[in-house]
């Protein structure tokens, strides 16, 4: 089985290719859709987080078969885990596949909410074709360590983007998903100086989510970046209240 795949649906907004280096993940977001789409229990797959077996060899067979064909394309690192969980301090497993991916030319992707532990990994993005993004849908660190018990503060991820801004990697952030729209408009407004792209997406796998004015929620986001003149990504299930 590969382990760079192409994703699918709403996923593909992200990057052509994508790869999943780790099996579980210790945020615990209230809101995550992971464990459902593996067919797992949330409580077993928010209770450890383990390197997936073999995988850096898979990579490299990987990375080979797409050179061979020519399909060079971004890597996103990764949707069903965090690359940076805090197990990878010892192991090293994300820094083994960004040096296989860059060596072999394949410019990457890289979404995270573990805020300063990304940072040893900066003096590698800066010598690549990198982009490196943090997921933040929240101002209120209250009510962030509520939503996602296990991940990192509010700052530290706002710090990680000035940091790899100060490198001269380009910045992205994932404003997704929005709950709370006041929230969502105040992570955007806090993120504008710091981040070359952002993407906006909504709140979906939860019938309360039916409850927000959308609408409302996206002609505002809209409103704001194109005022600040920030590239920006509003994905469908927002971008339709705006066409």
């Amino acid at each position: 089985m590969s382990a760079i795949y192409e994703p699918k649906g709403a996923a593909r907004e992200y990057a052509p290719l994508a790869v999943n280096l780790f099996s579980g993940c210790l945020h615990g977001c209230r809101y995550c859709y992971v464990p459902g789409c593996l067919r797992k229990k949330r409580v077993d797959f928010h209770a450890e987080v383990q390197p997936r077996t073999g995988i850096i060899a898979q990579i490299e067979k990987d990375l080979h078969r797409l050179r061979t064909r020519g399909q060079v394309d971004r890597v996103h690192l990764c949707f069903t885990c965090d690359p940076y969980p805090a197990m990878d301090k010892t192991v090293g497993l994300t820094r083994e596949a960004l040096i296989r991916l860059r060596d072999n030319g394949f410019p990457v992707s890289v979404l995270t909410k573990a805020g300063l532990l990304a940072t040893r990994d900066f003096d590698l993005l800066a010598t690549m074709d990198s982009q490196f993004g943090v997921t933040l849908a929240w101002h209120d660190d209250g009510v962030r360590a509520d939503w996602e018990p296990g991940a990192a503060s509010v700052e530290e991820r706002l710090e990680s983007l000035r940091l790899a801004r100060a490198r001269g990697i380009y910045t992205w952030v994932s404003v997704e998903p929005v709950i709370d729209p006041d929230q969502g408009l105040a992570a955007i407004e806090a993120c504008l100086p710091l981040a070359d792209m952002i993407k906006v997406g909504r709140w979906n796998h939860d019938s309360r989510a039916k409850d927000v004015d959308w609408r409302a929620f996206a002609i505002a986001v809209k409103a704001m970046l194109v005022a600040a003149k920030k590239p920006h990504v509003l994905k469908r299930g927002l971008a339709e209240f705006v066409a």
